[in-house]
């Protein structure tokens, strides 16, 4: 049966019958759902589900799985509501959730994962926004050099990097830079 014409519900099913299959259980769930993140909550759904004839393959008495709170797809969310407060103007309190999704993506999917790249992007914004153009353009380029190597240099996330460290660096280069000297009225100071 293809999956492009059975139900989004019925799609988590199958994935999680693979997932099951292949050795998967609620200790790796959270990778599953970062794999198939339009499957996320049709995923989450199903493992809520009581067990019937058509999903008993699904459940066995001896696993319970209940994803952590520091699995990919929370992390994800952690991610979006530093985003959110960024975006709100909310800088100070945006960092926390900022670092706290980076440092899981790093430890749970490693330091070059596309979240992992994509997350220290967003942090390397906020970290413009707040002034810190040092430690932004750290992460803008470990984010690009990680990007390019994973994703390739055309890749819509690659350029997405380069384009935040193209800004910033602009950006940094006009604050250092002193401000220009006033038009000269031709009056040279001796005579008001």
């Amino acid at each position: 049966m293809s999956r492009d014409s059975t139900s989004p519900l019925e799609q988590a099913r199958l994935l999680l019958e693979e997932h099951i299959a292949s050795g998967g259980d609620a200790a790796n769930f959270e990778s599953l759902c970062a794999e198939h993140p339009g499957h996320a909550s049709d995923l989450r759904r199903l493992l809520k589900q009581p067990a019937t004839d058509q999903n008993a393959s699904l459940f066995h008495p001896q696993r319970t799985p209940v994803p952590t709170t520091s699995g990919p797809c929370t992390l994800v969310y952690i991610n979006n509501l530093g985003v959110l407060l960024k975006d709100q103007g909310k800088l100070a309190e945006a960092e926390p959730p900022l670092r706290e999704a980076l440092e899981g993506f790093c430890r749970t999917l490693g330091d070059e994962h596309p979240n992992t790249l994509k997350s220290m992007n967003y942090l390397g914004l906020l970290l413009q926004a707040q002034g810190k153009y040092d430690e932004a353009q750290a992460l803008f380029h470990e984010a690009l050099e990680g990007s390019r190597r994973q994703l390739g240099d055309d890749h819509p996330s690659t350029l997405k990097v380069k384009q935040s460290l193209d800004a910033l660096l602009k950006e940094k280069q006009e604050s250092e830079s002193p401000p220009p000297n006033p038009p000269s009225d031709g009056n040279d100071g001796d005579h008001p």
